[in-house]
């Protein structure tokens, strides 16, 4: 049996948000996938239970994926105060997916040396759009060019051809900006802990032996 709350409850609980009073709980696994898939169940069920509309989350890289900025905006029209979750930059000295040059009309990249990976070299009679179960794209550069191209061991050392993977979502990516979601981020919680402070009951020592 569902429990509807009243419009007194129901104001109060809203009064209870913009205060930073947690109206709403879902437990879940120590797994990332768990977390976001809980976040959503409470938002949806917040907003339908307590008509109280989001406007903004807080969270950390775990929240920052392509697929979940995506819902928050575009799904949910929530301003996201998230880092992106990029695992796009490598951290060996080899050359990261930035060092390449997007291409959005010709749906490609460049790389350096002004070679192209693309996500289909020859054509196919039924069109394949290229994406693959995780929502994402792999552009790949042929190995004739990667086999002669002066910066192989900066780009792939370990692989006969260099494959640049973009996710379905990553024009979202760019409404979080680093910087600006960082200062923001701790305005919101320095915010949040005024009001608890002024919220919170007075503790009492109980004195439990």
């Amino acid at each position: 049996m569902s429990w509807v709350p009243s419009e007194d409850a129901s104001r109060a609980m809203r009064e209870y948000f913009e205060a930073g009073i947690t109206v709403d709980i879902e437990a879940s696994t120590v797994n990332k996938a768990a977390e976001v898939e809980a976040t959503k169940l409470i938002i949806e069920r917040v907003e339908e239970t307590f008509d109280i509309k989001l406007e903004r989350l807080v969270g950390d890289t775990n929240y920052g994926s392509a697929a979940m900025l995506n819902w928050l905006v575009n799904k949910k029209q929530i301003e996201p105060y998230v880092p992106v979750c990029d695992k796009s930059e490598r951290t060996d000295g080899t050359l990261s997916r930035s060092d390449f040059i997007w291409n959005e009309q010709a749906d490609e990249y460049r790389c350096p040396e002004g070679k192209v990976p693309r996500k289909n070299w020859r054509p196919f009679k039924s069109p394949r759009g290229g994406v693959h179960k995780d929502d994402t794209m792999r552009y790949c550069a042929r190995e004739s060019d990667c086999s002669s191209c002066p910066q192989k061991k900066l780009c792939c050392p370990n692989a006969p051809v260099r494959k640049v993977v973009r996710s379905i979502h990553e024009n979202i990516t760019g409404c979080c900006s680093p910087n600006i979601t960082h200062t923001r981020i701790s305005e919101i919680y320095a915010r949040a802990q005024e009001n608890r402070n002024v919220l919170r009951p007075p503790q009492t020592n109980l004195g439990a032996r």
